[in-house]
């Protein structure tokens, strides 16, 4: 086993020090990180995030990219305890917003993301909201409550050309 990098170990003492004060419930239910993450940093929180059961996840403003996002959509698994997922702030484009997408369509625990003030255009809004149709069909889970898109690139056209029809008929509020 390799030996974890001085974050990694930073983020796990931080963790079990938070999981000590909620022994109980045996989750935590906030982590918030405010620094650029590197792809090794965000590994280690993906490790931690599947070691740990962690209700809130706010990554905002940690220069986050699409890579990021891609390795971070690994921990987001149907049997995760994530309900809030704050990712605005970064640098996501649209492959990351596809990436998220795709785990989205796996996912059944969360309620909030927070996906504003990124540079996701029109193919990766199209790919969410496809995603959010799909999780939130007859089929699936009814979990996902709200989805924040504003101050994004994706045109506002073609996102209400998207939403016609869809709101109606869902619980489910995006702010554009």
């Amino acid at each position: 086993m390799c030996p974890l990098s001085p974050f990694h170990l930073e983020l796990r003492t931080h963790i079990k020090s938070i999981v000590r004060g909620s022994v109980e419930q045996g989750t935590v239910s906030h982590l918030v990180l405010s620094q650029k993450l590197s792809l090794d940093e965000t590994k280690a929180v993906v490790t931690e995030l599947q070691l740990f059961a962690v209700n809130d996840v706010c990554l905002a403003g940690c220069s986050l990219t699409d890579k990021h996002i891609t390795i971070l959509c690994d921990c987001m698994g149907s049997k995760g305890s994530m309900t809030r997922l704050d990712l605005s702030h970064n640098a996501i484009k649209d492959s990351g917003a596809i990436a998220m997408s795709e785990a989205l369509r796996r996912n059944r625990t969360i309620i909030t993301l927070d996906l504003s003030h990124n540079k996701i255009g029109d193919k990766g809004m199209k790919a969410l909201l496809a995603a959010t149709r799909i999780q939130l069909g007859t089929l699936h889970n009814h979990v996902l409550q709200l989805v924040i898109l504003s101050k994004n690139k994706f045109s506002q056209k073609t996102f209400a050309k998207h939403m016609v029809g869809f709101t109606d008929a869902i619980d489910c509020k995006y702010t554009a």
